[in-house]
């Protein structure tokens, strides 16, 4: 009775929940064609122009993201996932606009962790859109998205991204993940600066670590002047000289006239790796 249901009946609380909680049991069953009716069912929803509170809605529908998540639909995934960034960038009430942070930064999370990189990519895309200087959004608005963004750059999933780099190194296959980091700024800035602190040792292969510097250097050049300032301050602050000869590495990438009177005290450095 609940699918045959018209979709303006979704609004109710009541309805939109034991429809998420049915698809579930139906996922359970495998009975995946019921299901693709649900995520069409909300989908019409979300991705209806109208600036009501949908908050019941967009409970149903981001508990049925995660069920699919696990799931490994990936498809009606796909689908859901954009009718909530659509709903992302039209919703007005402030409870379901703080619903939305809450569930699509946990669903970025659950994305990185099952390597969806090219998805969670989307997803933090909108986040910076929400937070842009010529957003509409208001500034307590703005700052819940901020604050959700940071979440999913948390210091465990970029090193979980960095790690996931490592290992596509070899196989060229790494784009997607690269994206992510792009786009998760100056948020991400700690742990990849962390790969210019790891020394280079013979029993382990040195031109791994070469091509992940370098790799993270060029994630660092799109990032720009934030990744550029965090370099010359550890030019300052860690005085090994292995760590040095990397971030003078990593700058001759970013490149820059600023850099020269920087970059020249250093000719007379004592270790001849920094020289």
């Amino acid at each position: 009775n609940l699918l045959d249901m018209r979709v303006e009946q979704y609004s109710d609380p009541k309805i939109s929940s034991k429809l998420g909680l049915i698809a579930e049991a139906l996922l359970l069953s495998k009975n995946n064609e019921k299901v693709k009716n649900i995520v069409d069912q909300f989908s019409g929803v979300l991705n209806a122009a109208d600036t009501e509170d949908n908050s019941a809605v967009t409970e149903g529908a981001i508990r049925l993201s995660e069920s699919l998540l696990s799931y490994e639909k990936t498809d009606l995934l796909e689908t859901l996932i954009k009718a909530l960034l659509n709903r992302f960038n039209s919703a007005q009430h402030p409870k379901e606009f703080i619903q939305l942070c809450n569930g699509l930064q946990a669903i970025a999370v659950r994305l990185i962790d099952k390597r969806h990189f090219g998805q969670a990519g989307t997803i933090i895309s909108h986040f910076r859109e929400q937070i842009a200087a010529d957003s509409t959004r208001t500034d307590k608005q703005k700052k819940i998205a901020k604050e959700e963004l940071c979440k999913i750059a948390h210091p465990k999933v970029v090193e979980a991204l960095i790690s996931a780099l490592r290992e596509k190194l070899k196989s060229g296959n790494y784009a997607n993940i690269t994206d992510v980091l792009v786009m998760l700024g100056e948020n991400a800035l700690d742990s990849m600066l962390n790969i210019l602190t790891h020394e280079e040792l013979h029993e382990k292969d040195p031109f791994e670590l070469y091509v992940l510097r370098h790799s993270v250097a060029m994630v660092l050049k799109e990032i720009g002047q934030p990744a550029k300032d965090a370099l010359k301050k550890m030019l300052t602050t860690d005085k090994r000289a292995y760590v040095i000869s990397n971030v003078i590495e990593t700058l001759g990438y970013l490149g820059g006239d600023d850099l020269t009177p920087l970059l020249a005290s250093f000719l007379h450095a004592d270790s001849p790796q920094v020289r």
